[in-house]
């Protein structure tokens, strides 16, 4: 496979670029110079209208593409009664409020255009609410390779090509999860793991740091407020070759951690060892501590490879019981 300049070109403003280089296509001048590219980026544009939520105008018949407008990523102005804004997020993710200021910033200044607000994102984050609270919608990287399949074999622009191999390399990455067994995923082949299981299980994942280098989680909470809370990690523990499912409680009143940690310690090992449960080697002292853990929760097939549909039984067993337990006797509350 020939060098591609993507993975030299990693930040958000090459993707930027990449992007306003296929949308600028779309401008009836380039018509001529490459066709399929050009129909390209016209079908880009109605696919961000529609995913928007938005009316396209009747025609095409301008296309002005600019960045960093009011500090919004990019900013493509079609004719004159229309806008498309992109925040551009290749592994970061909104904050600060961005979102609001961005939006109430290009409604004053295009009061009288029809604004389409679109997050692009490349790589992956667990939930998406809270940006479309905010009126944006996300333009993942699988409906961004659809569109662009849609000229493959009828240009062979370098940059075109590149940037779709790019793309389709991040995506098999990401599930890559299916073909290989879990001791070769990677960092990408987790998260598309995570991100099938919140088909089965509503949960939340994300990188979790810590002093020896993080690791992905992936948490859930299945009982009422005060129960411990569930979370899968992919870090292997050495000494069992294993990845840990722990139950784990959060407790914000330093005086009473000890307390509510060791109670629901011996009640989860106690009650729950038919599960695997057992206590952990350490036992913290912070807001979030582990009080129980269990050996590997993954289920995999005679050929290595995840067992999906045994995984997820597993979890759900787990998450009823823990769910079921009634609270140690005499435990204070958090």
């Amino acid at each position: 496979m020939p060098p591609s300049l993507f993975k030299y070109a990693t930040s958000e403003l090459s993707q930027d670029a990449a992007v306003c280089w296929l949308i600028a296509w779309a401008d009836p001048k380039h018509a001529e110079a490459d066709p399929a590219l050009h129909q390209l980026g016209r079908s880009l544009i109605t696919e961000l209208f529609s995913v928007a939520g938005v009316e396209p105008p009747a025609s095409i018949d301008r296309v002005d593409v600019f960045r960093q407008v009011e500090r919004a990523d990019i900013v493509v102005e079609v004719g004159t009664s229309h806008a498309i804004v992109i925040e551009d997020k290749v592994y970061t993710r909104q904050h600060s409020g961005q979102l609001d200021r961005y939006r109430e910033k290009l409604r004053k200044r295009y009061p009288h255009r029809s604004l389409a607000l679109i997050y692009l994102k490349i790589g992956d984050q667990s939930s998406y609410d809270a940006v479309t609270e905010k009126g944006w919608r996300p333009f993942r990287r699988p409906e961004l390779i659809r569109v662009l399949e849609t000229a493959e074999g009828s240009t062979e622009n370098a940059i075109y090509v590149d940037f779709l191999r790019h793309l389709r390399g991040i995506e098999e990455d990401v599930q890559s999860f299916r073909s290989l067994p879990p001791e070769k995923w990677s960092w990408r082949a987790w998260m598309g793991f995570f991100m099938a299981l919140q088909n089965h299980v509503s949960g939340q994942w994300d990188y979790v740091p810590n002093p020896s280098g993080g690791f992905m989680g992936f948490w859930w909470s299945m009982g009422p407020d005060g129960h411990p809370y569930l979370q899968l990690e992919n870090d292997l523990v050495p000494e069992r070759g294993t990845r840990i499912l722990a139950a784990k409680v959060e407790v914000r009143d330093a005086n009473l951690r000890r307390a509510i940690r060791d109670g629901w310690c011996r009640h989860i090992t106690a009650r729950l060892s038919d599960l695997g449960f057992v206590r952990p080697a350490r036992l913290g002292t912070g807001r979030w501590m582990t009080v129980a853990v269990c050996a590997s929760y993954l289920r995999t097939r005679p050929d290595g490879l995840i067992d999906m549909d045994e995984t997820v039984r597993f979890l759900h067993e787990v998450g009823a019981a823990v769910a079921a337990l009634e609270p140690p006797e005499g435990l204070p509350h958090a």
